[in-house]
């Protein structure tokens, strides 16, 4: 079996964004022989420890290297130290990068010429120049969507997102939370959450029962400034409890919350977002303004589509018609989307 060196951002189950990370290399790493796994910690030392895999007596290595947010030299050297510490003293057959592609430029050109296959997962629809610089030097490409991936050719391979199935069982949407309203996710400006607001507040005009639950903390101070600003700009609505905002949470209590809620509401428009596939798996009528979602899925009401209009089609569509269109559409999520067909995807690509 193949040794499999993987870089990716996070090996912390509690991490906002990157929590599903190293839930997803437990999922492929019985395909290999030793799975080794590095990624970035603000300590000051390279920490090396030893994550077992459940139910199995394997296990994967994580070793965590320093990095340090405005300091690209000293993060790029010690990346570059590391990798080759670990090609001189490990047998290390395929590299696999987990949406680091700056890491990949750092290292690419150098395992290249060690003969070594690599290959990337990047799901945006930014096109960095780093992107197209370490192209040639990768075997493959992943992307989950053809709109998540900027660039085209042989080498770029779709195979899907990778949302975890087993995390997100179907319920059958409870008409008495039909009218609760939630989103999940980072407060970024590249979230909308104004759009959002807007559109409930509009739709509420029409929907007087309806309410916005909104999950989600800053991440960088960009993102604490945009909270404050959306505070602020809708106080009132927020001192009604029309609106409801809410610390971030975890990925694995996701399935609970979102049994008590109606509705998925969405207005990011880059990739597709594994937050609407999630709660596509879950069993939530996704409004979404995102064009790859509905290129998957199909929109609820008249194109073009807006999110006041996709969420007065969901309410005003009977409980039978609405579970089945959620039903296809989970089915829909099973088939292109699950981490467990992806997995079998990206085992048989990297051990080819």
């Amino acid at each position: 079996m193949k040794n499999l060196l993987v870089y990716a951002y996070s090996a912390d189950s509690s991490n906002q964004v990157f929590s599903h990370q190293l839930p997803v290399i437990e999922r492929i790493a019985s395909q290999f022989g030793e799975v080794i796994m590095v990624v970035p910690t603000t300590k000051k030392t390279t920490v090396h420890w030893t994550h077992n895999l459940p139910n199995s007596n394997k296990s994967i290595e994580i070793l965590e290297i320093p990095w340090r947010q405005g300091n690209p030299f000293s993060n790029a050297i010690q990346l570059l130290r590391e990798t080759l510490n670990l090609v001189n003293h490990k047998k290390i057959d395929t590299v696999f990068y987990f949406m680091t592609e700056t890491h990949a430029a750092l290292l690419s050109l150098f395992l290249w010429s060690q003969k070594i296959p690599q290959f990337l997962w990047y799901a945006h629809a930014s096109k960095p120049l780093r992107l197209t610089f370490i192209k040639p030097f990768m075997n493959l490409i992943f992307s989950s969507t053809s709109g998540s991936m900027p660039l085209s050719g042989k080498k770029i391979k779709i195979v899907g997102q990778l949302v975890d199935e087993t995390l997100f069982a179907q319920h059958i949407l409870d008409p008495r939370f039909r009218y609760h309203i939630i989103h999940v996710g980072r407060f970024d400006p590249s979230k909308h959450i104004e759009a959002l607001i807007e559109s409930f507040l509009e739709i509420n005009s029409n929907f007087p029962e309806t309410r916005l639950s909104l999950y989600g903390s800053p991440t960088t101070s960009l993102g604490f400034e945009y909270e404050s600003a959306i505070k602020a700009r809708y106080s009132k609505a927020i001192q009604e409890r029309l609106v409801t905002i809410l610390p971030a949470v975890p990925r694995s209590r996701l399935s609970s919350l979102y049994k008590e809620k109606g509705v998925f509401v969405h207005a990011f428009e880059g990739s597709l977002d594994k937050a609407v596939v999630e709660a596509t798996l879950a069993g939530l009528p996704v409004a979404s303004l995102n064009k790859e979602y509905i290129n998957e899925f199909g929109s609820w009401g008249s194109v073009p589509v807006t999110l006041a209009t996709e969420l007065e089609s969901i309410f005003k569509l009977s409980q039978d018609d609405l579970q089945r269109e959620l039903d296809r559409r989970r089915d829909v999520a099973l088939e292109r989307h699950s981490l467990g067909q992806w997995a079998k995807q990206i085992v048989s690509l990297l051990n080819r």
